[in-house]
């Protein structure tokens, strides 16, 4: 895990499937992210008690928005990635696994 950086170009998206980085705002709260897809790749994102999905230009955003905005209460993005497992078009769900991204 890469240790909470203070400056905006030693924030480093981890990569590989589970790896995780802290990066610290520049108020000083501190967003975590994990790899939950590599191919995407995908980021389970924490900041404080929200949890979300996205990728690397949507935390770019909004990690952006939230250095903008200091003390700004963070919300939940607009968008949503789900999990499609393709259960409704065969049993198994092998066909159509994939993530998609819808709003909320």
């Amino acid at each position: 895990m890469t240790g909470p950086s203070n400056s905006t170009a030693n924030r480093r998206f981890p990569s590989g499937l589970g790896a995780t980085a802290a990066w610290q705002l520049s108020d000083g709260r501190k967003l975590t992210l994990f790899v939950v897809d590599q191919s995407i790749p995908l980021y389970n994102v924490v900041i404080g008690k929200l949890r979300f999905f996205a990728d690397s230009s949507q935390v770019s955003a909004y990690v952006a928005h939230l250095d903008a905005t200091p003390g700004e209460d963070p919300s939940l993005p607009q968008w949503q990635w789900v999990f499609e497992s393709g259960f409704n078009q065969s049993v198994d769900g092998s066909r159509n696994k994939r993530w998609c991204l819808t709003d909320r």
